[in-house]
């Protein structure tokens, strides 16, 4: 899903030009917009496509494009499988306790770790945090905590707040744009890192979730379209787009057992390893 993810640019100049009238948005109101909204969902499944583009160690440029393919039930199982040609080349998963990436190349490999552990904080390649996966496709709740440090970003046309701490899975600063209901970017940062991790959302690109009862007008409206990047140096060292084109709370004809299940997903994607996702100062060691 958020497979193989990238970085951006320099930090935003944060100036009054162009500061529209009124008053910032409350964070708590943020939160609770948000929140709501997630609450609104109690399972989907979503297709659409995947694009990312890197950089090699090497200094090479890659870019691959794939169908992607997304399972979700409240509140900690969520899954994605990006194919090509009908072959499948990444799956992410987690159902509570764990969580997994499998990656196909020269050699596959199926990394495994528990859904507390804290690999994403390094923010390499693969943010595998369910907390952040969840977020930033609002799924997952924001928390709400010291009121921020507010200022109006002239170069995103947007009120910017920023956050003193950053807590696992959570974005260190937020843009949301005057009048709007939802934050139009995150950015995550790790503490004494150089590396930012961006979401934009494009605001123009919204699909209404169809909820049983509820009438069209009502449907909650998520943004389809985002781009994720890993920035560092002032370079984008990689870049991510997710476009969701179908979007159902219906998932009875889905193989949700399956794609929840890790020994299942082990057995059917038979990786040549496998190997235990570690803390950001460990090095991963084969999984038995």
């Amino acid at each position: 899903m958020l497979c193989i993810v990238v970085l951006a640019g320099c930090a935003p100049r944060v100036t009054t030009e162009g500061m529209p009238e009124g008053s910032p948005p409350e964070w708590s109101t943020i939160v609770s917009r948000w929140n709501e909204r997630a609450d609104t969902i109690e399972s989907l499944y979503a297709r659409g496509i995947f694009e990312a583009r890197w950089v090699e160690e090497d200094g090479g440029r890659r870019f691959e494009q794939g169908d992607l393919d997304l399972w979700y039930l409240r509140a900690d199982r969520l899954a994605t499988r990006i194919s090509k040609f009908g072959e499948t080349y990444a799956v992410t998963g987690m159902n509570g306790p764990q969580h997994w990436i499998y990656l196909d190349g020269e050699e596959s490999v199926l990394y495994v770790g528990a859904s507390t552990s804290r690999t994403v904080e390094d923010f390499r390649t693969i943010p595998v945090d369910p907390d952040f996966y969840r977020v930033v496709l609002g799924l997952g709740h924001l928390q709400v905590r010291d009121e921020p440090a507010v200022a109006w970003d002239s170069t995103a046309d947007a009120w910017r707040l920023n956050f003193g701490t950053v807590r696992r899975g959570m974005p260190s600063s937020v843009w949301i744009e005057p009048n709007a209901m939802y934050p139009v970017r995150f950015e995550f940062r790790r503490v004494g890192s150089d590396r930012r991790l961006r979401v934009e959302y494009d605001p123009r690109r919204t699909r209404g979730v169809p909820l049983s009862g509820r009438p069209v007008t009502s449907y909650p409206q998520f943004c389809n379209a985002m781009t994720i990047s890993l920035h560092e140096d002032d370079e984008v060292r990689n870049r991510s787009m997710i476009v969701l084109d179908q979007m159902t709370t219906d998932v009875s004809k889905e193989p949700v057992d399956r794609v929840f299940d890790l020994n299942m997903m082990r057995r059917g994607l038979n990786p040549d390893r496998e190997e235990r996702l570690r803390g950001t100062s460990e090095t991963p060691e084969s999984a038995p």
